[in-house]
């Protein structure tokens, strides 16, 4: 984070990157190399609204298909995404749209007509891989509507089977250009980690199995580190985009330019999101 507020700096494209410290590598992979990204105007649009005829309603609420009257006033109805096809443009509407929410200016408010505008098939740009933490709603410090990002959350973004077969499924049968790692600060999972190596006692059960995938970043870092909790959820972070990178079918379309990686870190206090580099 730099010392600038989220008002000073710029609402779209211009990505600032975390400097590394070293100890981990480029979270943004398989990305084309471009000066900036692009700005994600227009990205949405009122193309996909499911025609008239396939509306359903309750308490006298058109749920999908257009306009409604409830009350004598008209419902508007929220359109579907339009499909983003491009990893870089992907990256560019998440970050925009991270820079809507710390603004207060979202557009994307999880009306029920948004989701009944998506329920015919969706067309979504990324695949984000988050912790469980309560604090980190993912579709919201993205600004993303029904049908745009598949959210797939767990203790400190550890990877287990399920995870890896999500990911994939995303990749090959839905077409998401993106694939994002999200870690946040204070991570609970990372700091109980570092804990766990200090004392010596591993925690016991399936607790246990989120110690062990989370430890080589603690042990990278350095367990006795005065940072190594905010360093190590970051080693943790590029670890998992590496890990992600070799999910069956990803290899083929990152060498392709269909699918890029990133990885990213929330501040819990501002809601800012920063790529990592």
């Amino acid at each position: 984070m730099t010392g600038l507020s989220p008002a000073e700096q710029a609402p779209t494209s211009a990505l600032r990157a975390q400097p590394s410290d070293g100890s981990v590598e480029t979270a943004v992979l398989g990305m084309p190399s471009a000066s900036g990204l692009p700005t994600a105007s227009g990205t949405f649009t009122a193309s996909g609204i499911p025609p008239a005829g396939d509306r359903a309603s309750a308490d006298g609420l058109a749920l999908a298909g257009g306009p409604a009257r409830a009350g004598g006033s008209t419902v508007p109805v929220s359109p579907a995404p339009a499909r983003i096809v491009q990893p870089s443009d992907a990256l560019a509407e998440l970050i925009a749209g991270n820079r809507r929410f710390v603004s207060g200016r979202p557009q994307h408010g999880h009306e029920v007509s948004a989701a009944a505008a998506a329920s015919g098939g969706q067309l979504p740009h990324a695949v984000v891989l988050g912790c469980i933490d309560s604090r980190v709603p993912l579709e919201a410090i993205f600004d993303q509507t029904f049908g745009s990002i598949c959210v797939i959350r767990s203790g400190g973004h550890v990877v287990d089977r399920a995870v890896l077969g999500s990911v994939g499924f995303a990749v090959a049968a839905l077409k998401v250009p993106l694939i994002m790692v999200l870690g946040h600060v204070r991570c609970g999972a990372v700091d109980a980690t570092v804990k766990a190596l200090r004392s010596g006692e591993r925690p016991d059960g399936d607790v246990g199995y989120l110690v062990d995938e989370i430890a080589p970043a603690v042990q990278a870092v350095g367990v006795d580190d005065p940072d190594v909790v905010a360093k190590a959820m970051r080693a943790h972070v590029a670890r998992t985009v590496r890990r992600l990178r070799d999910v069956t079918g990803v290899p083929g379309a990152i060498a392709a330019g269909r699918v890029a990686t990133a990885g990213a870190v929330y501040d819990l206090d501002t809601g800012w999101v920063d790529l990592l580099a």
